[in-house]
């Protein structure tokens, strides 16, 4: 039977300690780390939510839960933001394109905006959307066979996805009638809660019953 050195066990124990040391010495920082992360997130969720709410006491409210929602879904491959979509080229082959008027409404309760619109799809399924103020963009929105992509010209903001359309937050949040214009325009309804109605003249009007937003117009051929 081995005899075990007395230095031994001394050295042992003073291992423990000082994990046990360490331990204690950093998890009393995890809950101040966890508050960064979790206010960096907010600060970012509060920052998209400013811009579609108009508001940032309104932005504020259930701001916890959606900033951790947000980092979750960060996590998730599937909701990585997708590549930059490249510039349309309507001269080339393919394109059809519409030009008129319209009156744009972000949310209930926005001012109506009054601009140019443009609708342009290609028979390869792409299609560009843009709502005009003279003499620049307002809003430029574009869509494959698999993603989509809207760039607010106003604050510099681009946002993309997989699919025709925004949904789950996004769809609750940002402005994107522009991605049920073509379609609707083509006699498809839209997904609820967006209604299509035709108008007198030629006109129609888009609108999101729980959003309020809402795009009335004509287009010429």
């Amino acid at each position: 039977m081995g005899i075990t050195s007395p230095s031994l066990n001394v050295n042992r124990f003073l291992q423990v300690i000082v994990i046990i040391h360490f331990v204690f010495y950093t998890v009393q920082y995890v809950p101040a780390v966890l508050t960064i992360v979790i206010k960096s997130v907010q600060k970012k969720v509060k920052e998209y939510l400013k811009f579609s709410l108009g508001s940032p006491k309104r932005a504020q409210g259930g701001l916890f839960t959606t900033g951790l929602l947000c980092l979750i879904l960060a996590l998730v491959p599937a909701c990585r933001t997708m590549p930059a979509l490249p510039p349309v080229n309507l001269s080339e082959p393919g394109w059809t394109v519409l030009q008129g008027q319209g009156v744009w409404r972000m949310k209930k309760e926005a001012p109506e905006i009054a601009g140019e619109i443009l609708v342009a799809t290609n028979s390869n399924g792409r299609s560009m959307m843009q709502f005009i103020k003279t003499p620049l963009p307002f809003v430029t929105a574009q869509t494959t066979t698999n993603s989509w992509q809207i760039h607010f010209v106003p604050n510099d903001k681009t946002y993309s996805g997989r699919g025709k359309a925004p949904t789950g937050l996004a769809a609750r949040y940002m402005p994107h009638c522009w991605f049920y214009l073509p379609s609707s325009l083509a006699g498809a309804p839209p997904p609820k809660p967006w209604s299509w109605q035709q108008l007198p003249d030629g006109a129609w009007r888009l609108e999101n019953s729980r959003t309020g937003e809402a795009l009335e117009g004509y287009l010429n051929p």
